[in-house]
């Protein structure tokens, strides 16, 4: 079973990246970084369970 209070951090703090690494880009480019932050945190959620996203 997860650690909510874990899982909580970690939702925090990626909501805090994404919305930093929003503020740095243009508006064109925002479309962009956020396939790049949705990849990411794919990847990311999808380690902590064990799984492989590509």
């Amino acid at each position: 079973m997860l650690d909510q209070d874990k899982v909580k951090k970690q939702q925090t703090y990626l909501g805090e990246a994404l919305e930093n690494v929003l503020n740095e880009y243009h508006e064109e480019e925002q479309k962009e970084a956020r396939e790049m932050v949705a990849k990411f945190v794919l990847g990311y959620v999808g380690a902590s369970f064990g799984l492989k996203v590509d």
